[in-house]
This record gives C-alpha cells, sequence and structure tokens, in this order.
C-alpha cells in the first residue's frame, strides 16, 4: 500500500493578484457568464494568462474552491483528497462522508475495488443542499489529467452529476479528454474562453501601458506591440520589461553616445533577440530558428524541420 498522500496547501490557494494586471472588462464580462454554464473551458497555450484569469472569477463574491494540478494530480487518491480539502475550505459545513471513505479504504490496506465513484456520489449528495449558493469550483491546469482514464473519469461523473448551482471552471493547455465533453457542449452547458479571447487586443494594450506600467505608447506603437506579440500575455510584459531595461541601460550611456530618449520598437527587438535568444545554446538558437516559421509549434512538425 502507497503512503497516504500528502494534501499540498499551496495548490488550494488561487494565485494573488498582481499590481501589474491591468483591468479587462471584456475578460470580466465573458466570465461572469460562468454562472450560467455548468462548465467553463479556458483553453490557450502557456503564458496566456489563464490562471490570472481563472483567479479573477472570485471577484463574482461566490466560494470558490481552488485546485492547481500537476503531475502527481493524476493520481486518483491525490486528486480526490485535494478536492475535497479545497471543498471544505470554501464550504466549511460540508459533510465529511466523502472524505470518511477514503480515509476507511485506506486504513483498510486499500483492499478491493477503489471507492472513486462512490466518493463522488457522496461528494454529490453533500453538495446537494436546497440553501447552497452557488459553488465555484476551479481546477488550474487540468491537462495534467490526459491521459489518466481514472482521474478523468472522476472529473467527468463530477461535473455529470452535480447539482444547479455547481460550476466547474477548467483551465489547461491542451483540449481536455474527458467523456462528457461534447455532449455538454452539444447541450450549450459549456463556456469557451479561448486564446482569442485571452490575447490582449490594442486599446487593452495601450490601457495596460498607461495605466499599470506608465508608459505612453503612440497609436502606431500599439499597433506594433499587437502585431509582434499576437496579444499574447506574456510577450507583451516582455516588451514592457525590455522597454524599463533598454530605458534603464541607455541612460547609463556617456551622453555622446546616448540614442534618443526614448528607445524605438525596433531597438527593442534586436535588444530582445541579443539578450534572449543570444544567450541560449548554439542548437537551442538553431532549433528557433528553424521553428520560427510555425505559428504553433508540434513535436512532430518540430522534427521534420
Amino acid at each position: 500500500m502507497d503512503p497516504y498522500p500528502v494534501v499540498v496547501r499551496t495548490r488550494l490557494a488561487p494565485p494573488r493578484p498582481s499590481r501589474r494586471i491591468a483591468q479587462r472588462p471584456r475578460l470580466a464580462a465573458a466570465l461572469a457568464e460562468a454562472l450560467d454554464h455548468r462548465v467553463t473551458l479556458i483553453q490557450a497555450g502557456a503564458g496566456y494568462g489563464k490562471s490570472t484569469v481563472l483567479a479573477s472569477i472570485a471577484e463574482l463574491g461566490h466560494p470558490l474552491a481552488w485546485y492547481q494540478l500537476d503531475s502527481d494530480s493524476a493520481d486518483p487518491l491525490v486528486f480526490l483528497l485535494h478536492l475535497l480539502r479545497s471543498l471544505h475550505q470554501a464550504v466549511p459545513d460540508l459533510s465529511e462522508a466523502p472524505l470518511a471513505r477514503l480515509e476507511a479504504w485506506n486504513q483498510a490496506g486499500a483492499q478491493g475495488p477503489p471507492p472513486w465513484p462512490a466518493t463522488v456520489d457522496l461528494l454529490i449528495n453533500a453538495l446537494d443542499t436546497p440553501a447552497r449558493q452557488p459553488l465555484l469550483i476551479a481546477l488550474d491546469d487540468a491537462h495534467f489529467l490526459n491521459g489518466h482514464p481514472q482521474t478523468l473519469d472522476i472529473l467527468d461523473r463530477l461535473i455529470d452529476r452535480s447539482p444547479e448551482g455547481v460550476h466547474i471552471l477548467l483551465a489547461t493547455r491542451y483540449s481536455l479528454e474527458i467523456k462528457g465533453l461534447a455532449r455538454w457542449q452539444a447541450r450549450g452547458q459549456v463556456l469557451t474562453i479561448d486564446q482569442r479571447h485571452l490575447a490582449f487586443q490594442p486599446a487593452e494594450i495601450a490601457t495596460l501601458f498607461a495605466h499599470t506600467y506608465g508608459l505612453q505608447l503612440s497609436d502606431d506603437e500599439v499597433q506594433r506591440v499587437a502585431d509582434e506579440t499576437e496579444g499574447w500575455a506574456i510577450a507583451v510584459q516582455l516588451v514592457w520589461q525590455g522597454l524599463r531595461a533598454r530605458h534603464a541601460f541607455d541612460k547609463r550611456l556617456p551622453a555622446a553616445q546616448a540614442p534618443p530618449a526614448r528607445p524605438t520598437l525596433d531597438s527593442l527587438f534586436a535588444f530582445l533577440a541579443q539578450e534572449v535568444v543570444n544567450q541560449q545554446e548554439p542548437d537551442i538558437q538553431a532549433f528557433l530558428s528553424d521553428t520560427a516559421v510555425l505559428r504553433e509549434l508540434a513535436p512532430e512538425i518540430c522534427d521534420c524541420l
């Protein structure tokens, strides 16, 4: 019998809002629709701000059970223990019956069939109370469950049988292998927020730089940032960091060598290439050069290049 898993409490707390995050009314309005759907799916590649957007659901003012998954979460027992502990933080009066079922099975030497379905059903019964206000269950990095059918079945059962008022939000880099997802989508029960929604629009870039970063960009500069980054949140932030670093570097130059007081975006992208790309190993530089023509990287396509 494996040791009883330890619940890592830091995985049950949403990330704290950063002072460097701009308010985005467009996304806030879209996310508010989560209360009208059984499932909200936030799907995009790394660096698009999925976790930040997911955490902002707390602003709706309803109880929030948060669980940031990792590779260990694919284990059904680890997943259920963390999920139950997170729910108890959000709903302190929640029945202990589901947790007791897991503990009884473990204390009996984990003999017999795993109690995953029974545990989920006990949880669903515990959530089904008439006076219960809307409850939000947020699973960040849910793609770690792909390839692990037992744990995916737990999630599928939870979504399918949960009472009205329970809303499950999933942030993922990739499509999720949940059996019932297509059925719920066909019924209009899934709200999807994807890369197109998460990408910063030019007006949002202008607001971000002006109000959050304290840097007023011209309309042409805003459009250049939008075109070069395609609204990718982490790239937009990198542009700001590059402008700040380049400006600090320029101020240290002797007056005779100093470029114009404000660095242009052309000089910025050259600066970033020098600071980021040129510091990589030769094989990494070659890989980046060969794959730069691709809009999205897939292992099989990269191998062909």
